[in-house]
């Protein structure tokens, strides 16, 4: 069945020369929740009766100097069951799985008035069940890094990005099925990119 939604969220955001941030709060009621199942490798789908999702979020930052800012974000979800029962098992009242609690981020912006521009920043995942029992959680992953530079003069544009710039091993998804196997969806290794452009 289509699942319906109710939603409520109340936000604030503010600007000055020296910062800015994004803040909200939000509480969802949804009926026929559409949840995905993993059975032998194969995804399948069913309703739950009735979740409900509460989160907060916020996004900010601050110009340390001219042209260097700082700043962060961080989410947090308490995403639950109020009535499913699957199979003879009552799940209600249990965390959804797959939906980290906590996640944020860090970062570093530079840009020069020559056309120079750098960024850093680094994200992370908290932990999350994998079944709907509440049986086994995935630790999630730490500040993972990405690093992306520019310079840019008239038409020219050259650019180095770099993904998970520690070549960190972790995995972005685990997921298990309903006979206790995991699966896990690797993350990429360091990789880099140089690209230019030329504007005619």
């Amino acid at each position: 069945d289509a699942s319906t939604a109710s939603n409520f969220e109340i936000g604030l955001k503010s600007r000055t020369g020296l910062w800015s941030f994004d803040t909200s709060v939000y509480y969802i009621r949804v009926e026929d929740e559409i949840v995905p199942t993993l059975v032998d490798g194969e995804t399948r789908f069913q309703n739950a009766g009735r979740t409900n999702k509460k989160g907060f979020e916020f996004s900010g930052d601050y110009q340390l100097f001219r042209g260097l800012s700082l700043g962060g974000s961080y989410t947090f979800s308490d995403y639950k069951y109020d009535d499913f029962v699957e199979s003879g098992n009552d799940y209600s009242g249990n965390q959804m799985p797959y939906v980290p609690r906590h996640q944020y981020s860090l970062f570093a912006d530079y840009r020069h008035p020559s056309g120079f521009k750098a960024r850093l920043q680094a994200n992370s995942w908290g932990s999350y069940y994998l079944d709907a029992e509440n049986s086994e959680k995935y630790g999630g992953y730490d500040f993972v890094t990405d690093l992306s530079m520019g310079y840019e003069t008239g038409p020219h544009t050259l650019s180095l990005n770099v993904q998970n710039l520690f070549d960190k091993h972790y995995a972005t998804e685990v997921k298990k099925d309903t006979r206790g196997k995991k699966y896990y969806s690797a993350a990429s290794p360091l990789a880099a990119m140089l690209t230019y452009n030329f504007k005619f």
